[in-house]
Order: structure tokens, then sequence, then C-alpha cells
């Protein structure tokens, strides 16, 4: 918050001398301050100027669709950020890619199609393993192994995004458990005493 406050007064400095215009750049780091302290509709709008600017830019178009997303506005979000993901995520570098998976994601969830939130979030792990912890990647499991959709396709995604933590965290005890557990509530007796036989080495 203080390197956010530092970084805000020297912006309006800037500013001050170029008579309040600033690029879009200036725009986006103020946004991204705002947010650092706690002012959602302040960045917003910052970064809806910086877009104005330069409206072709897909890392702005994922900062406003993230900032639309902390003031409610779940509708916004999801139009901006889905546009980028059909635009294609082979040109958006790796720091780009994650902010659009988690932000995406986090909008597919509060626009109520959490399956659809949970799939990316397990590409988001293909893709960037160490980019979210794995703490939170096991509540998002728990959440679809807990659901009632009557398909089941919901603890179906839940129990590949368990086996994919396996296949990348081979030796993580929680995540042995959490797989032997959700193996064996899904019939898979075989898979799941050989997990439980492993966790009691």
């Amino acid at each position: 918050a203080k390197t956010a406050r530092q970084v805000m007064a020297g912006l309006k400095a800037l500013a001050d001398r170029t008579q309040g215009q600033l690029p879009a750049s200036g725009l986006e780091l103020l946004g991204k301050t705002q947010m650092l302290l706690g002012k959602h509709a302040d960045a917003l709008k910052s970064f809806e100027a910086a877009l104005a600017k330069d409206g072709q830019s897909l890392d702005l178009q994922i900062n406003v669709g993230a900032a639309k997303l902390t003031v409610g506005d779940v509708d916004g979000a999801l139009k901006l950020l889905r546009g980028v993901w059909k635009a294609g995520m082979d040109q958006l570098e790796e720091r780009t890619r994650s902010a659009l998976f988690r932000n995406l994601s986090s909008a597919e969830s509060k626009g109520g199609r959490p399956l659809v939130a949970l799939q990316l979030r397990r590409q988001w792990l293909k893709q960037h393993p160490t980019a979210v912890p794995v703490k939170r990647a096991l509540q998002w499991a728990q959440q679809g192994l807990q659901s009632s959709e009557s398909d089941g396709a919901f603890r179906k995604e839940s129990l590949l995004l368990l086996k994919q933590l396996r296949a990348e965290l081979a030796n993580d005890k929680g995540v042995m458990q959490a797989l032997a557990d959700a193996l064996e509530a899904a019939g898979e007796y075989r898979e799941a005493a050989l997990l439980y036989r492993e966790l009691l080495k």
C-alpha cells in the first residue's frame, strides 16, 4: 500500500505537468495502484480511460473486466473477458494468460456457471501448475465433489482436477488424501486403496 501511494503521487505530479493527460500506460498504472488501495470504482474509471486510448490492448481489456468484477458488474466483466478468450490464447504472454484464467473463472463462477469456472481453473493449472496455491486448488475440487448437480459433471471435473494435481505433486499428502477419498466415493476402490496404502507408508 505504501508503494502504491508513492506511485500514485508520482503519477499525479506527472499529470500536473501534462495538463492532466496521462498516456494509456500511466492510466493503467494508476488503476493498478487504486485497486491495491481498495478504490475499485476509481480503478475501473482509470482502466476504462486507458482502454479508450488503446482499445486493442488485451491487457487493458482484462484489467477492465477484472475491475468490473470487483464493483459487481458480472455481466460487463463476462462480456469483456469472454471476448479476450475468443480472440485466442496463443497471442497472450504467460502472465496475461494467467490473469485471464483467474478473472474469467471468477466471473463465470459469480455468473452462475460453476462447472465452466472449474473447467477453466483445471486448464489454468494445467498450463501454469504453480499459479495457484495447492490449498486453493483443493478447495475448488472439494466444492465440486460436494455439488448436488444431478448429472455428476461437476464431481467428474473435480476428480479430474485432483488427478491432475496428483500428477504434478506426486508427494503431496494432502492431494493424495483428497484424491483417495474422491476415488472411494466414486466407486473406484482399487485406485483408492493403492493411494491409501501409499499414505500409510
